[in-house]
């Protein structure tokens, strides 16, 4: 190679060093996803940037152990329990929800969770969507442990040297020490921490309208996965033989979510979901285990707190005490779930442990209270039923494209 050749490589090998040790520095020092250290080394911004979210740094915190309690579930898991309750006690508890989610990738940060932990409490939160064959995988489930087909060494050198990472780095950086002015984030230990603007009924509103009266990632074309019920068979058969307790629950949603499910035609699941789950754990508590029977408990209902009033239109600043919207409750409601079933509060009548000696009745029992909350808040019905009547529209195209891009893709109901 003659000198002006290497002194080509030179000069270019030169820039390609001053530009990705700076990067690369940055990524490790910063290290906004927890890959290269289980410590949370810059608060950054509560609501600006919040990496601490991804699926990524979630399954990298659970790789380094030391959680006595997991929580797993939907969104609503994520946001609405709060791992520094006093109900938890002296407890390590890290919120391993997940937004947009599904039993198989439930799974998944279960298994992986249990590789790195030996938790003395498991909190299963089960919802009616996550049984849907019709919900994938979201977000960076593929550059996340969680993938079983992760390539490892792609993995680190992205995040070592990606101008990506580096991006969401330097934003964490100068949330933490530069002069924006935002609240600071501690470290809430997987729980996402979201704000109450107010106009709550709007977000009623378009909670209605997108996403759960037309995308088919929820209720729309919903179909019941059966084989969803062998993940929830797994963790049951999991705990008990590895003596863990497990708590599974129905979260509490607005009664008006109710309304949701009843109007989208897919009541009978619910139950269905119910009733399938219950059989799951009794036939699991007959295995011999020192863990505590696993209990099921359903918070879901038309009266109580779950039928706390949506302000009126002309009230567009109240807040309500329990709720963010219909589908997503406040971490002080969750606190009450938890004391509920951590036995802290055992005078309390909110939710109920469901057997199978009890649970038609219960099924029974909800469906009259639907009676007396539709009596009693008759212009909410109308406003819902109003809003899924104007959905339709949208909800039939949605449905459409779906069904075209499975077929297209060969792969109707896919799960990962």
């Amino acid at each position: 190679m003659n000198r002006l050749g290497i002194t080509y490589f030179l000069v270019w090998g030169t820039l390609v060093f001053l530009l990705l040790v700076p990067v690369c520095v940055l990524n490790i020092c910063v290290d906004p996803y927890n890959v290269f250290s289980g410590e949370k080394r810059f608060k950054g911004d509560l609501y600006h940037h919040a990496p601490e979210f991804t699926r990524r740094s979630k399954a990298e915190r659970l790789r380094r152990g030391g959680w006595d309690v997991l929580l797993f579930g939907t969104s609503r898991t994520e946001v609405g329990f709060n791992t520094l309750s006093d109900s938890w006690d002296d407890q390590t508890v890290f919120n391993a929800g997940l937004n947009g989610t599904n039993l198989y990738e439930i799974r998944y940060i279960f298994d992986h969770a249990l590789a790195h932990n030996r938790p003395q409490l498991v909190v299963l939160n089960l919802s009616l969507i996550t049984f849907s064959t019709n919900r994938t995988t979201e977000g960076d489930f593929g550059e996340s442990r969680l993938n079983p087909n992760l390539d490892y060494v792609t993995y680190y050198l992205k995040n070592l040297f990606s101008y990506q990472n580096a991006e969401v780095s330097l934003d964490r950086f100068l949330d933490d020490i530069g002069p924006r002015q935002y609240a600071q984030m501690p470290d809430t230990r997987g729980t996402k921490p979201l704000l109450d603007p107010g106009e709550t009924r709007d977000r009623f509103d378009r909670n209605f309208r997108r996403p759960h009266f037309v995308h088919p990632a929820l209720y729309n074309g919903f179909n019941f996965g059966v084989d969803r019920l062998d993940v929830v068979r797994h963790i049951a058969e999991t705990c008990r033989r590895e003596n863990i307790r497990l708590e599974i629950l129905f979260p509490p949603v607005h009664a008006l979510q109710l309304e949701v499910i009843q109007l989208m035609g897919v009541w009978p699941e619910f139950e269905r979901m119910k009733t399938e789950v219950v059989h799951v754990a009794d036939r699991a508590n007959l295995t011999p285990s020192e863990a505590p029977a696993i209990a099921v408990w359903d918070f879901t209902g038309y009266s109580g707190l779950q039928a706390e009033p949506v302000p009126p239109e002309n009230e567009p600043e109240t807040r309500m005490q329990w709720y963010f919207e219909s589908s997503h409750f406040k971490p002080e409601l969750g606190d009450r779930v938890i004391a509920r079933i951590l036995g802290k509060d055992p005078t309390s009548s909110f939710g109920i442990q469901l057997t199978e000696h009890n649970l038609a009745s219960h099924l029974a029992h909800i469906q009259s209270q639907r009676y007396e909350y539709i009596s009693q808040f008759p212009a909410d019905i109308s406003w819902v039923e109003r809003v899924y009547e104007e959905s339709t529209p949208e909800r039939l195209r949605q449905l459409k494209e779906w069904a075209q891009q499975q077929t297209r893709e060969g792969k109707p109901g896919r799960h990962i």
